[in-house]
């Protein structure tokens, strides 16, 4: 029996994909037979560093003629088709926000949750999981946590006076942000910090530019888990910015700080209001970060995590 994971081929780092490299290299490390199927041949993903076990298909216009009756076939949920395959179907629900995209306000024929070939789904935070329940699918759902690389992501002790955040999602919002605390720049502390835009870099260059920042503002929200943030936070970030539901996992007071999503004054008021706190007493904006990156080494950790994620393979394979 082998295991694959279908991994459609962006041009921008998603770490969707980073995710399942990852889950593919834990599966191999305890003995199941895993891959990443890719549907271009001699393709990988070279933004993150790995060595991820990778299959292909003879025929990219038909990735799934390689897989058997006793394959396991594991898709992501956006944009969700379930092929023509005689073996499992194991779906990958990472973005439950994202679970109804142009589906419109229709009762979908053949809906694609309650395909015969669908066994179970798995999940990565508490907040996709209760999303999920609530989709009431007479199969099983797990959660399965993901880790965060220490050797690639760990705090230093010298930092910058800098400010970072993704060119991603919700874009909008942060342009507000940016300009409005440049607009008030008589008012606060906006020109001792530079900001910094991180987009379509290798996770090396992303690592190197999270050590070196003091704050990561988060301007997403409606994610499965939000690993840029945990990355964030295991590089000694104080991450700034919305909460929504998956941050209550993770987000806690004492480390960051949160509001609600979409209030674009509140944001900007609490950037000021942090800014202020690094420039009167930086020693607590240090320890705050220490903390930060202490929680992520503690619960979040890829090699705490792996073990987990094994377990979960197992019961999960066992019943279907």
């Amino acid at each position: 029996m082998n295991i694959y994971f279908y991994c459609p081929i962006f041009s921008e780092p998603t770490g969707a994909w980073k995710a399942t490299y990852q889950m593919v290299d834990v599966l191999n490390e305890f003995n199941f037979s895993a891959y990443v199927l890719h549907p271009k041949k001699n393709f990988r993903y070279s933004w993150f560093q790995n060595k991820t076990k990778i299959a292909y298909p003879r025929n990219s216009l038909r990735p799934f003629e390689l897989l058997k009756p006793d394959d396991i076939l594991v898709l992501e949920s956006v944009d969700l088709v379930i092929p023509d395959v005689k073996c499992s179907v194991i779906i990958f629900h990472h973005s439950p926000y994202l679970t109804f995209l142009d589906w419109g306000l229709h009762v979908k024929e053949n809906n694609p949750y309650f395909h015969q070939s669908v066994k179970s789904m798995i999940t990565i935070s508490h907040d996709s999981y209760n999303y999920i329940k609530m989709l009431n699918l007479p199969i099983p759902l797990y959660r399965m946590p993901l880790g965060i690389n220490p050797q690639v992501f760990y705090p230093q002790n010298t930092k910058k006076n800098q400010i970072v955040f993704l060119e991603r999602k919700n874009i909008d919002n942060a342009e507000e942000i940016f300009h409005l605390l440049h607009m008030r720049r008589e008012l606060n502390d906006i020109d001792r910090y530079e900001f910094k835009v991180i987009k379509n870099i290798t996770e090396t260059e992303m690592a190197k530019s999270l050590r070196e920042s003091k704050f990561f503002l988060n301007v997403t929200f409606q994610e499965g888990l939000n690993i840029p943030v945990l990355e964030a936070m295991a590089c000694g970030c104080i991450v700034i910015g919305y909460k929504a539901a998956v941050g209550k996992e993770y987000l806690h007071r004492k480390f960051a700080f949160t509001v609600n999503e979409n209030d674009i004054q509140g944001f900007v008021k609490k950037v000021e209001y942090v800014l202020k706190q690094d420039v009167n007493y930086p020693s607590i904006i240090h320890d705050q970060g220490k903390l930060a990156a202490e929680y992520i080494k503690s619960n979040y950790s890829l090699e705490k995590n792996k073990f987990r994620i094994a377990i979960v393979w197992k019961n999960m394979i066992a019943n279907i």
